[in-house]
């Protein structure tokens, strides 16, 4: 689920920014397999690397409805 609850109630964000929430259904507590086959698991969600590697694929994802998403988020 994609939203941005600041639509409704400005006071959840600065004045002159924006937020944008996401929801992922279930993420497993022990990641055991990549479907795409790029990410490695082998140390869990304790890895930067793939923490961000998981957050790089949602960005790129949720940018083929929202172009230009990329861009704009902060991290």
């Amino acid at each position: 689920m994609v939203s941005q609850q600041h639509v409704l109630d400005p006071s959840r964000v600065a004045p002159g920014r924006a937020a944008l929430w996401v929801q992922l259904q279930e993420v497993p507590s022990a990641p055991s397999s990549d479907a795409a086959g790029e990410l490695d698991l082998s140390a869990g969600w304790g890895d930067e690397r793939l923490v961000a590697g998981c957050v790089e694929r949602m960005l790129g994802r949720t940018e083929a409805h929202a172009p230009g998403l990329c861009a704009l988020v902060t991290r």
